[in-house]
């Protein structure tokens, strides 16, 4: 049996917790419904194969999930978590599927909006920098 299958229930619950963290509990029931049903996330779970992409999908939205509520309430709990989501995300993607390309714009992507959200926080003074 492959336990790669338990990675789609995984990720349905990952999409909830981050969309309702964003939204709503509705919409994150919404979320995680559409998710189990897109065909494009199906085709990387399907009956007796797995596509390995379908675990970096699970961390991508648990990724942005830690990210969201380490951003929201300033715990440097969330935030070390994120961080180790992070690097599982990365090393998931580089060591299991060995397609550097793909695991190398996912890291640019979110590298970017980390970038980018702290830079422009700070900037604006939503973050407040303490020496």
């Amino acid at each position: 049996m492959h336990c790669f299958t338990i990675y789609s229930g995984l990720t349905a619950i990952a999409t909830y917790f981050l969309t309702k963290e964003i939204w709503s509990p509705g919409a994150g029931l919404f979320a995680a419904g559409f998710i189990a049903i897109v065909p494009g996330y199906i085709s990387r779970s399907v009956a007796g194969s797995y596509d390995n992409e379908g675990i970096a999908i699970f961390a991508l939205q648990l990724t942005y999930f830690f990210w969201v509520k380490s951003v929201k309430t300033g715990s440097v709990s969330w935030a070390v978590a994120t961080s180790v989501s992070y690097f599982y995300m990365v090393s998931a993607k580089l060591i299991e599927s060995m397609v550097i390309l793909d695991a190398y714009e996912m890291f640019m992507t979110l590298s970017n909006c980390f970038c980018f959200f702290n830079h422009t926080g700070i900037s604006l003074g939503w973050i407040r920098v303490h020496h």
